[in-house]
């Protein structure tokens, strides 16, 4: 069966769509295409995994993405595929008129990230008097292409219900990271070197970044430093970390997934203290699980679902969410630095809870099993 997975906005490489769902098909049998933006270094990866990749130019500005739509839809009116499996919400009304259009007998599956009505109301790149509105209009036209899908996974227990209530079908495949073998626990800082504290991932305002700095500067009677990894949104904001930040605190580019680990490793407390806003607060940040299955602390936000997975396995304290939390955050940074042993008993129990509870390769099965069922429908006509 010919399976293309497309994405015009996320990289070629991302986490759940290239090393998760991917690579996990391929690996059963499936002949997979992935159709995702330009990467000059994405081709021999994605290659070494029997997958096709089909690179997409990007479109230098927001405003001329229809243009890289429409070259989406050319290569796929050009090349006949059995699914078309979608993660990006602007491509769900393109693909249902596309597919009709042209009469393609096609098996829709849609990808939902994250709660999209929610997460437009935090969108900074959106005036704030047309939040609303657009979100409004993103909820209506969401509603409509889910029905006309024939499968809609949803990647989070937050988003489930509006899924399920506007889907033909729907399965939860949550994205919990790849369960990795060799672990060291609680890492011990060597004489000479600081307890570093890792946050890697988008470095924006609502991801708590401010906050987690400034909590640095009430720290110099410790022995710590903070690693950030990751790509600053907007520009601005870049400027302004990088003018508050001190020489606690270390700014490093985005990292490949598949190096994330190894950073991890060299670590000893995560952190992910995101702001109360409505995308931010139901969500399930899987750098939150990287932890956990890493074997390092957590100090997170106060949430509802946060709390109730940290204090189940027992793996970190809670802060409020911010901003203005940085003293919070900074209090729990230093209980987690003078107390090794701490440190380790929580690493321990949040590498048991990862392992058992929140691990890809448990998550996939339902989807193989989704697509053994299309397989079946599509019948004789598919090829495998």
């Amino acid at each position: 069966m010919r399976v293309a997975i497309l994405t015009t906005v996320h990289s070629a490489l991302d986490g759940r769509i290239f090393h998760k769902q991917a690579v996990s098909l391929a690996q059963a049998g499936y002949d997979i295409t992935l159709f995702a933006p330009l990467d000059p270094h994405a081709e021999a990866i994605v290659r070494q995994h029997n997958i096709a990749y089909m690179p997409l130019r990007p479109p230098g500005r927001r405003m001329a993405r229809p243009l890289q739509w429409l070259r989406l839809m050319r290569l796929l009116r050009q090349n006949r595929y059995d699914v078309w499996h979608f993660h990006d919400p602007e491509l769900l009304p393109l693909a249902i008129v596309w597919k009709w259009l042209f009469a393609r007998q096609v098996f829709l599956i849609y990808d939902v990230h994250e709660d999209v009505r929610k997460d437009i109301l935090s969108k900074a790149w959106i005036a704030s008097y047309l939040r609303k509105p657009v979100s409004r209009i993103a909820t209506v036209v969401e509603r409509w292409g889910m029905r006309s899908c024939q499968l809609v996974v949803a990647a989070g227990d937050s988003i489930v219900e509006r899924v399920t209530a506007s889907s033909q079908r729907s399965i939860t495949v949550r994205n919990y990271p790849l369960l990795r073998q060799e672990i060291s626990v609680a890492r011990s800082a060597k004489d000479g070197q600081p307890v570093r504290v890792i946050y890697p991932g988008a470095l924006t305002e609502v991801r708590g970044i401010r906050d987690v700095v400034q909590a640095m500067d009430e720290l110099q009677d410790c022995d710590v430093k903070l690693l950030l990894m990751g790509r600053f949104y907007p520009a601005s904001f870049e400027r302004e970390i990088r003018q508050i930040a001190g020489s606690k605190v270390e700014i490093h580019s985005q990292v490949p997934f598949d190096k994330v680990p190894q950073y991890l490793q060299t670590s000893h407390i995560g952190v992910v203290c995101f702001h109360s806003t409505p995308a931010e607060a139901g969500s399930l940040p899987v750098k939150l699980f990287e932890y956990m299955q890493a074997g390092l602390p957590v100090i997170a936000s106060d949430f509802p679902v946060w709390r109730e997975i940290i204090e189940s396995a027992g793996c970190g304290l809670l802060v409020e969410p911010g901003p203005g939390n940085a003293q919070q955050i900074a209090a729990a940074i230093r209980r987690l630095v003078n107390d090794p042993d701490l440190r380790q008993r929580m690493g321990q129990a949040g590498v048991q809870a990862a392992r058992e509870k929140y691990a890809w390769q448990n998550e996939v099965v339902p989807l193989i099993a989704e697509y053994e069922r299309v397989e079946r429908i599509l019948g004789p006509g598919s090829t495998r």
